[in-house]
């Protein structure tokens, strides 16, 4: 089933009177994060940081990973480990990406978002939703959450660096919910779409990304529309700005969160990471 219509669309004032920042303040005004290592020129070049192995960041990345893990073998799992029940996952190396420019787009569209948000729109179960301030302050008045996006090692530095290619959208596991970029609240979901490489090998890639989802339309179709999905999110006049597609419900899995707007979601952290497997604990 899908959503209800969502209610009217705040008029401006109202959006103004509330505390939101106007989609229309200059790009001068948005600032880079606080949590950033050090000040950056607002046109400065982008860079990965590598975070030290005692920082609270890091920490709070495997404690986002291990918290949000279930112990839920889908199709895709049998398929990815070959007989391998994946335990859980020990972080290696997390890196920040600071990149000014692609960190404006974003906020440019978050503004945009938060101004067509109500109350009622908020989402209040999600599993990133505790994440820890040390990994920098979400926005929960246009549901802003930390989400993760399995990847490979080698492709995390081009999306850092310029964002993500929404032509390539589906290209490795399909689009059911239509072309978009796909995010997961659970470690162990994005995991399915990670992979090693020969120069990383047994080490896989996650990117911990910031994710505006704003309105929200729910499904907990089988075998939903996509084409219809996709356009109740980017027609003219469209009420949506995101797609929460509940395969928990349906196949007893994971929910599994869609944008179609490329400035909608910030790679923030480079997650390197190894898989613990059940055969592994046992020989220790």
């Amino acid at each position: 089933k899908y959503g209800a219509p969502p209610p009217p669309v705040p008029a401006p004032d109202a959006v103004a009177a509330a505390g939101v920042a106007s989609a229309q303040e200059p790009d001068a005004e948005i600032e880079l994060p606080a949590w950033w290592s050090c000040p950056r020129s607002a046109d400065g070049p982008s860079e990965l940081v590598p975070l030290p192995f005692s920082s609270a960041a890091r920490k709070a990345v495997q404690d986002l990973m291990d918290s949000t893990w279930k112990q839920v073998v889908t199709k895709d799992r049998k398929a990815l480990n070959a007989g391998h029940t994946v335990k859980r996952f020990e972080v290696v190396q997390v890196s920040r990406n600071e990149n000014p420019k692609l960190w404006r787009e974003y906020v440019k569209r978050r503004r945009s978002v938060a101004g067509r948000m109500k109350g009622e729109d908020r989402l209040t179960n999600v599993l990133t939703a505790g994440a820890s301030e040390d990994l920098g302050v979400s926005q929960a008045c246009c549901n802003e959450y930390l989400m993760f996006h399995g990847t490979k090692p080698s492709a995390c530095d081009n999306i850092c660096q310029n964002d993500f290619l929404l032509k390539l959208a589906g290209s490795h596991r399909g689009t059911l919910y239509g072309s978009g970029l796909y995010f997961a609240e659970s470690a162990s979901k994005a995991d399915e779409y990670a992979s090693d490489e020969s120069a990383y090998k047994g080490l896989y890639a996650m990117l911990l990304c910031r994710v505006t989802l704003g309105r929200s339309l729910y499904t907990d179709e089988a075998f939903p529309d996509g084409k219809m999905l996709l356009e109740s999110c980017t027609a003219k006049g469209a009420q949506y700005d995101s797609v929460l597609g509940d395969r928990e419900k349906t196949r007893g899995t994971y929910r599994e969160f869609v944008v179609y707007n490329g400035s909608q979601a910030y790679p923030e952290y480079v997650v390197i990471y190894r898989r613990e497997d059940e055969a592994e604990s046992a020989k220790e």
